[in-house]
């Protein structure tokens, strides 16, 4: 008994395993959703040249979505659209947040540089 159970098992796991090695287009938007996953739970400790990796990552991901375009379902790109739009939102806000730092930065060079001008000219 035990033997057909494992045997099984074993033909359902390697049945689920081929049906995911030929079907690149479900592949593709699994891997979508992994991606949209990990950006959403790590986004907040990565370096930038993770920020850049993942960009790639992301772009290539597109490529790929965008060879089966034709053969997704309404629900299916609905869910691709809504899953881009989480990718993109946090590329955008990483970009701000990163914007803003450099605006601050030079705001305070500008002010540095005011303050040491004035003092300059207020000197008798």
């Amino acid at each position: 008994m035990k033997t057909k159970q494992i045997f099984a098992i074993g033909t359902l796991l390697i049945s689920m395993l081929f049906f995911i090695a030929c079907n690149p287009k479900e592949q593709t938007l699994n891997n979508l959703q992994e991606f949209t996953q990990n950006l959403e739970q790590n986004n907040q400790s990565f370096t930038e040249e993770q920020w850049k990796s993942n960009l790639t990552e992301y772009d290539e991901i597109s490529k790929r979505l965008a060879a089966y375009e034709s053969k997704y379902t309404l629900e299916e790109k609905e869910t691709i659209g809504h899953l881009q739009g989480r990718c993109q939102a946090i590329f955008l806000k990483h970009a701000l947040e990163d914007g803003i730092d450099d605006f601050y930065k030079e705001l305070f060079h500008y002010k540095g540089l005011f303050d040491g001008i004035m003092d300059e000219l207020l000197k008798k």
